[in-house]
């Protein structure tokens, strides 16, 4: 589905970003619309990641200096990535580095030097750190346990996921372009869905039902006979496709095509209800076969935006066979 804007009869389509230095670039140049007017961005240049003992790289950090100063480690994704390779080893291994408390000095030490060529940010950081030396003013800062912000070009299913086992607590920016038709990326308009999760939105997530955190709880959940369905379901998958690997992640089940679990390779995707197991599936809606028409198109949420998302219902293993011929379709078109 299309998404336009519309100003005064102009009309305005979405861009979607080429790679993540694009995104970066837009984050560089919007960070205060984002993080506040007082707040200062730092980009994880090579040298700040070697002396700082990072194994992998977040794209930068932003000191918040008021109301309460605080900083944030900032994460760039594209959707279409796969978010569980790209966020979690990076973030889980930058954490692991601020354990050192040498590794934290090394990084006051640069965005220090940083601060003292830059004399905006100087002139910033000196109205803000309250009559502190700057030195001693980030070192306060950084001593204490950063957030993590995501910024991402459509939220997905898959970074629910990834919030939810993230060691920081996490906000999500979702930022779209919108370009000017005929004119293009010049003429363009960014639209920002900041959310914050942090403390409310973990503890409303740990309120939720036993059934809703896991696949294996939700096998507890459904009803007998749905819970034999999706096994045996599963198994026909597997014997009929060649070369699959399937795995649970978080309240649903993947399958893939071949031993490398990325978002190329994923073909389809588990859901279960109480008396119902649904499926996603990608498909090329040029080639794309449903004579049955039991598909419905949804909103993308698994599979890469090139794709056309749709889903079905299976509630009988009389059903399998057709099943099998929709989600082989989506197999066929994977990559490995």
């Amino acid at each position: 589905m299309e998404q336009v804007f519309l100003i005064d009869g102009v009309r305005y389509k979405l861009h979607e970003p080429k790679n993540e230095n694009e995104l970066q670039h837009i984050i560089e140049e919007h960070y205060k619309d984002i993080f506040g007017q007082d707040s200062i961005f730092f980009d994880f240049k090579p040298k700040l990641r070697s002396v700082a003992g990072i194994g992998s790289k977040p794209d930068g950090c932003v000191l918040i200096l008021s109301p309460k100063p605080r900083w944030v480690v900032v994460e760039t994704e594209l959707s279409d990535h796969s978010l569980y390779e790209h966020i979690i080893p990076q973030i889980s291994k930058f954490t692991k580095a601020l354990t050192s408390s040498q590794n934290r000095k090394n990084i006051v030490e640069v965005l220090y030097d940083e601060i003292n060529r830059d004399p905006f940010k100087k002139a910033l950081l000196e109205k803000q750190s309250l009559g502190r030396e700057i030195y001693k003013f980030l070192y306060d800062v950084i001593s204490t346990k950063p957030s993590v912000a995501i910024i991402i070009d459509e939220r997905t299913a898959e970074l629910d996921e990834v919030i939810d086992v993230l060691p920081l607590e996490t906000d999500i920016t979702e930022l779209r372009t919108f370009d000017r038709e005929g004119i293009g990326i010049n003429v363009h308009g960014h639209l920002l869905t900041v959310e914050e999760l942090i403390e409310k939105e973990r503890e409303k997530r740990q309120k939720h039902p036993e059934h809703e955190s896991s696949w294996e709880a939700r096998l507890e959940w459904v009803t007998p006979e749905i819970k034999e369905l999706v096994r045996n379901l599963i198994q026909k998958v597997e014997s009929q496709l060649t070369e699959v690997s399937g795995k649970p992640k978080y309240r649903w089940y993947y399958f893939y095509k071949g031993t490398g679990k990325h978002l190329d390779s994923l073909f389809a995707v588990f859901m279960i209800k109480k008396k119902k197991v649904s499926v996603r599936i990608k498909v090329d809606p040029v080639k794309f076969k449903d004579v049955q028409k039991w598909t419905k198109k949804y909103k993308g949420w698994f599979f890469t935006k090139k794709y056309e998302e749709r889903e079905f219902p299976i509630s009988a293993p009389e059903q399998f066979d057709y099943a099998i011929e929709l989600i082989k379709q989506s197999y066929d078109i994977s990559g490995v």
